[in-house]
């Protein structure tokens, strides 16, 4: 057991570097620290397949990425990994039974709609689909 756990270990620091090394050969600082890479992989992997449910209280404004920012505490709060928004497994919409506005940047409309996995209410409509738009990269 201890043998499987020190693979996996080599198999994730390995990963780190390289993508580290793909930043850099496109010309890009890569930030992430193997901590955060871990700690980012970890999550991803923990939320695959799984549906999330919904938080209690005062909605964060979210920017492009779906990173919300809480402005009292200065600090980035991701909802929805990155990973897991564009695996394109189980987001599926799903009906609730109070209208809210659509989370997807730039939309302003309001909708009845919800995605099952990610739990944000987005446009699902003929002429506006925010739904596919935030789903696909």
């Amino acid at each position: 057991m201890r043998f499987f756990y020190h693979l996996v270990d080599i198999t994730v620091t390995n990963s780190w570097i390289l993508q580290k090394r793909i930043y850099e050969s496109k010309g890009q600082k890569y930030k992430s620290s193997l901590a955060d890479f871990r700690e980012e992989l970890a999550v991803s992997l923990c939320q695959m397949g799984e549906i999330v449910t919904p938080k209690r209280g005062r909605p964060l404004k979210e920017d492009q990425l779906g990173n919300i920012t809480d402005k009292k505490r200065q600090r980035n709060v991701n909802i929805t990994p990155i990973d897991v928004r564009f695996d394109g497994f189980q987001h599926n919409p799903k009906w609730s039974q109070n209208r809210q506005k659509c989370k997807y940047l730039g939309c302003k409309g309001i909708t009845y709609v919800n995605c099952a996995k990610c739990n944000k209410a987005l446009c699902f409509t003929r002429n506006s689909d925010c739904f596919n738009k935030y789903h696909m990269k």
